[in-house]
């Protein structure tokens, strides 16, 4: 077992090229879908086994416009959680903690790594068997992270309307 409950890793890069390919795609299959709520979901089809990489995606109001992304596939993987931002990097070099806090609820520590793929624009959030559930009845979620260059700073999300449905939808 993984030293730091993080999530097998086996697969990811699709999934995170889907999720960075997206955020500046204009046009095409790969477009977000707008949900009732703040939530964007986007597939990615593998068209090498007819798979699909599935994202759900929520930003922040901030200044460094960061994302909390939720990550899953069609091949039967767990789900994966990850904080991006488009503005500046995040400092984990090997691993790192996320603060992360839903609603009025207690703030709890998380384990992160870097984006296995490479870039600093990423982390993966471990124990994501923890976090899935507090998310589908979460309203707020606020989520504090190391910069580089920045130092810690907070992020607010309104995750009201997570559709677990909709994010698992491949048609």
């Amino acid at each position: 077992m993984n030293k730091y409950a993080l999530p097998a890793l086996a697969g990811l890069g699709l999934v995170l090229f889907a999720f960075l390919a997206v955020r500046s795609y204009s046009g095409g299959e790969r477009e977000p879908k707008a949900a009732a709520s703040n939530w964007k979901y986007i597939k990615q089809k593998d068209e090498m086994d007819g798979s699909y990489a599935l994202l759900a995606s929520v930003s922040s109001y901030d200044d460094l416009d960061t994302g909390f992304n939720v990550l899953t596939s069609t091949k039967g993987w767990d789900y994966l959680t990850a904080l991006s931002t488009e503005e500046g990097s995040f400092l984990c070099s090997s691993r790192c903690d996320v603060t992360l806090k839903f609603d009025d609820g207690p703030s709890q520590i998380f384990n992160a790594i870097p984006n296995p793929n490479g870039g600093s624009n990423m982390i993966v959030i471990g124990n994501s068997e923890r976090i899935l559930p507090q998310l589908r009845s979460a309203r707020r979620l606020v989520v504090r992270a190391t910069y580089y260059r920045r130092g810690e700073h907070t992020s607010v999300f309104d995750v009201s309307g997570y559709d677990e449905t909709e994010h698992r939808k491949i048609d």
